[in-house]
């Protein structure tokens, strides 16, 4: 099966499970891996997908963009891979601080970034990064088992 095939299924949730062909990408349940257990690349949760933003090769980060073209690139909740492991093993909690933990670093780099800027269109680049990461972290924060 291909990669887009597998995506498509895991998003909209016609089968429990499945892989690709080279078994490099694999879904169980509400969870689907890029090369082993050790990278959840995506969770379904509460309505959302949750997105490991954690990316070790070209590969994964192809994954990736299969699986948000799946997903219609609609909004995502991007995570780092500890806090995915969190929320997979059901610690809601320890996934809701460690994910808010790194959107606010991604809002102070933005923030210093911006007192570096010589143009107005890269201050709205920063602003809009700013303005997203605490969309994310809004929707962290309310997610509910």
């Amino acid at each position: 099966m291909t990669n887009a095939k597998v995506m498509q299924q895991f998003i909209s949730g016609i089968k429990n499970e499945g892989h690709n062909t080279n078994q490099s990408i694999f879904f169980e349940g509400d969870v689907v891996f890029s090369y082993g257990y050790h990278f959840p690349l995506g969770i379904k949760f509460g309505g959302e997908l949750v997105v490991n933003c954690d990316s070790y090769s070209n590969t994964t980060a192809k994954h990736r963009n299969e699986l948000l073209s799946a997903h219609g690139y609609g909004l995502v909740i991007d995570a780092p891979t500890e806090a995915m492991k969190e929320l997979r093993n059901g610690n809601l909690q320890e996934f809701k601080n460690k994910a808010v933990d790194y959107q606010k670093e991604l809002i102070a780099e933005a923030e210093s970034k911006i007192k570096k800027v010589r143009t107005a269109r890269m201050g709205e680049f920063w602003n809009d990064r700013i303005a997203e990461a605490r969309k994310q972290t809004d929707k962290i924060r309310s997610l509910n088992k």
